[in-house]
């Protein structure tokens, strides 16, 4: 059953009520804002946060937990991905790299990463995240400075395989502190902040490689592809280091260095108030309950296919790189084909913080996920037919980097529904995630082939498929959230438990 008042609505009135019997105190009564305001601004007009005190240490949360996790994440991607810009920079040359190859270069991190997924989450509740975190991203940073001195791309499979291994605990790792730290009502824009800044990542790695290109090419002896890695490790070790400082533990287990007891006993009221659970009591048995829950299943049928879908973004610099003037010669050059996709990142990071948004606000986040699988349909369809029109084409791709704003709300929304269940929530997010990299690990090499770029055969043909098949899966996850709703009771006896409407 739906809720009868949004939750928003149900905290702004404990709000009048503390302020009107202490006006003393430092509770504070929440006026309604204009919705660009609280869209721009949400910690500073979120009616579901109720005193001045809370108000300061959630905009805290956001200028050191938020600012660094975006910041990790960011090099994360740029780590991750960088080896797409030092192909087409010089590296393919310098390796004698063929087209498949360059496919298998995903591969073996794809393979490193899933391998390691679930175990560093279950590693993520026996240690504290504050330690585990940073500890491995220490070792990707070291190994991404290997990448600079391999010699041939066998070497370079070897460290791309280990570079996965341990960045596998970083998306999912640093999500399930998110979900211990903020509330229904603000986590779909911090999980959408969040993905934002790999899409940062991405971006920066296209301004990075254009001006090493451009600035560092022969710089003592070393071409500038290998130099993108020795800046990429200098900042990725900088970045973990100040992870071991940074990053919190759960509410129940003492927080972080920088928060004091005030503020840790704050945040487990808050986490109270909405009836989530954040101690840890991980068994093996949580496998078995996660996986014959069939509420699982229906999440990974709205997600992974979703996840699967946006890979066709990925192949954007490669039709770049195929774009002929009438005289035969490329129409954009090296740094141009590392620039232009940076309009596409844009895109999605706008759309990411909207809609996610727009979900916390209204608390419709199935609404929004069903828009932009719409969308994603279109773009697909689009790039599935390859119109001969090149800005045709531009408007499909830039249509499909819109669409990833679906991932960190159904994020949120998992994390809504499994809100008592610490140990599930973070079993479900590194289970999603191996299913969405195990079909990765391979479905490159025979979908998406670099020797039928730019118009694939089979590709964005079934990456439509793909978005159809997340879009039932929304709807099916809809329908049992609503059953589910009419069965339980959405507050507890004191009224004391938040209820947000998905």
């Amino acid at each position: 059953m739906e809720p009868s008042k949004h939750p928003r609505e149900s905290t702004s009135a404990v709000a009048d009520e503390e302020f009107n019997e202490n006006s003393s105190n430092a509770s504070t009564v929440i006026h309604k804002d204009s919705l660009l305001k609280r869209i721009f601004f949400p910690s500073a007009n979120d009616r579901s946060i109720t005193t001045q005190e809370e108000r300061r240490f959630v905009r805290r949360l956001d200028i050191i937990l938020m600012t660094y996790g975006c910041i990790s994440y960011c090099i994360k991607q740029i780590d991750q991905s960088n080896y797409s810009s030092a192909y087409v920079s010089g590296m393919r040359e310098d390796l004698n790299m063929t087209g498949k190859e360059y496919n298998w270069l995903g591969t073996y991190f794809t393979i490193g990463y899933a391998v390691a997924l679930i175990p560093s989450q279950i590693m993520m509740l026996k240690v504290k995240a504050g330690i585990w975190l940073p500890s491995l991203e220490l070792i990707w940073g070291i190994l991404t400075g290997l990448c600079a001195i391999v010699t041939d791309v066998k070497q370079m499979y070897a460290i791309r395989f280990f570079i996965g291994f341990m960045e596998a605990s970083s998306w999912p790792g640093m999500l399930t502190v998110l979900m211990n730290w903020y509330t229904p009502t603000e986590l779909g824009t911090r999980a959408a902040l969040f993905g934002a800044a790999g899409t940062a990542g991405n971006m920066f790695t296209g301004f990075m490689q254009a001006a090493i290109y451009k600035n560092m090419q022969g710089t003592h002896g070393l071409p500038g592809w290998k130099w993108l890695f020795i800046f990429n490790c200098i900042m990725t070790i900088i970045v973990a280091l100040a992870g071991y400082f940074v990053i919190p533990d759960t509410p129940t287990n003492g927080g972080a260095r920088w928060m004091s007891k005030e503020e840790v006993q704050l945040s487990q009221q808050r986490m109270e108030r909405i009836g989530r659970e954040t101690r840890h009591k991980f068994e093996f048995s949580d496998f078995k309950k996660v996986y014959l829950d069939y509420r699982f299943w229906a999440f990974a049928l709205a997600y992974v296919p979703w996840a699967w879908g946006l890979l066709s973004t990925s192949y954007f610099n490669l039709w770049l790189e195929t774009i002929k003037r009438a005289d035969g010669t490329r129409r954009y050059s090296i740094p141009q084909v590392n620039l232009i996709p940076l309009g596409g990142y844009a895109i999605q990071i706008v759309t990411m913080l909207l809609y996610a948004r727009i979900s916390d606000i209204t608390g419709k986040r199935w609404m929004v996920c069903v828009f932009q699988q719409i969308c994603g349909l279109f773009g697909c369809i689009v790039l599935s037919v390859w119109p001969s029109s090149v800005p045709f084409l531009f408007t499909a791709f830039f249509i499909m980097f819109s669409v990833a704003a679906t991932g960190p709300i159904l994020m949120s929304w998992m994390a809504d529904m499994w809100n008592q269940y610490p140990e599930r929530r973070a079993i479900i997010t590194g289970s999603i995630v191996v299913l969405v990299y195990a079909n990765n690990a391979w479905m490159p090499l025979f979908i998406w082939p670099v020797t039928e770029a730019p118009n694939y055969r089979y590709g964005y043909k079934i990456a439509t498929m793909f978005q159809g098949v997340s879009l039932i899966g929304i709807l099916l996850f809809k329908f049992i959230d609503q059953r589910i709703k009419k069965k339980e009771d959405i507050s507890d006896d004191g009224g004391d438990v938040m209820a947000f409407s998905n």
